[in-house]
This record gives structure tokens, sequence and C-alpha cells, in this order.
């Protein structure tokens, strides 16, 4: 399995952890993971002005064979808190 694990909130209105979904990207094709949440103590606390972000953490599995045969995906992501959705594509690359 492929182990992808990071941390991810959306700051403006509303400060508090959302679901997130990890997105990979190989060209004209796109793929979406679902999330389980992990503890991220450090998170609240470097941004503690900011509450309730212990829960903003996250981590999938991914079996490669749900993957295309690319060898190489751009990373983002997508958050989830109540009706309102941000996605942002990271900087980071998944090579197989």
């Amino acid at each position: 399995y492929i182990v992808l694990q990071g941390w991810a909130f959306l700051e403006e209105r509303f400060p508090k952890a959302g679901k997130a979904f990890v997105v990979l990207r190989a060209g004209n094709k796109t793929f979406l993971f679902d999330t389980f949440p992990m503890i991220r103590k450090d998170v609240s606390h470097k941004y503690g002005f900011l509450k309730r972000l212990d829960f903003s953490g996250f981590t999938t599995l991914i079996h490669p064979s749900a993957l295309s045969q690319q060898t190489s995906y751009q990373i983002g992501l997508v958050v989830r808190n109540g009706p309102n959705e941000s996605f942002v594509e990271t900087h980071k690359i998944l090579k197989l």
C-alpha cells in the first residue's frame, strides 16, 4: 500500500478541522481517496490562534491497483467543513 499522511483545515471563517480527501492527478486522470482522521496536536500548537485543530491530521492507504499506469501524480487535497469545500493542489509529487 501507499501511505499518505498530512494535515489540512479551512482557515477563513471556519477554523476547525474538516473532512479531508486526497486527490491524485496524472494527465487527464484524477483519483479521489477518502482519509482517516489523525490527531495532530502539533498543528494546534503551531496555529494556536485557531482552535480545535487537534483532528486536522489525516492518513490514507492507497492500493497501487487503484491507480492508472502513470508513475507520477500531483497531490492535492479537498477539505470539506459542513457545506464549505476547498481544493488545493500542493507542490508535492507522488512518484511510484
